[in-house]
């Protein structure tokens, strides 16, 4: 349930994650890679909004959640094999630019934890669904953009408030 309006550095938070996940996954898609400066350019904007916006310094409990979770399971998926370098790099780029959940503030650690947890099991989910789908068309190969299914995870995460929100 929302417990107040999003303030303007939230909803611009939201905005630019939601951008720098889609030039991600655009060049996730075409090229198959994502270079390091794109990374560390998104890795920048997110940092120097979220310190412009103030959250950063009111909700350091949340960013830190947030960054903490995105760096043990970014970290150990990329150590298993399961995503590659520039997905795990995106994981912390999005904990810093939107952490936890833009229309909610319910309770920050588990806002933190739970948002960052939540789109890396949706990121999952739809990279093996995608990479079935690729076998049953006889493509083996071919790795499925998880930078893009990460992009559906967010604004699933992100739209959950308003679409559990009661009508009144």
């Amino acid at each position: 349930m929302m417990n107040a309006i999003p303030n303007a550095g939230a909803l611009l938070e939201l905005v630019v994650a939601t951008a720098i996940l889609a030039i991600g996954a655009i060049r996730d898609i075409q090229e198959r890679a994502v270079e390091n400066e794109v990374m560390l350019m998104g890795g920048a904007c997110g940092l120097g909004l979220s310190i412009l916006s103030g959250r950063l310094i009111t909700r350091p409990g949340l960013y830190l959640a947030a960054v903490t979770i995105s760096l043990i399971l970014g970290v150990g998926l990329y150590r298993v094999g399961a995503v590659g370098g520039a997905d795990s790099k995106m994981l912390v780029i999005l904990a810093i630019t939107s952490p936890g959940i833009a229309l909610d503030r319910s309770n920050v650690m588990w806002e933190g934890f739970i948002a960052a947890s939540m789109e890396v099991l949706i990121m999952l989910l739809l990279g093996y669904m995608w990479w079935v789908y690729a076998r049953r068309r006889n493509r083996p190969c071919v790795k499925p953009p998880l930078i893009a299914t990460l992009l559906v995870g967010f604004v699933i995460v992100q739209l959950c408030p308003i679409l559990w929100t009661p009508m009144m």
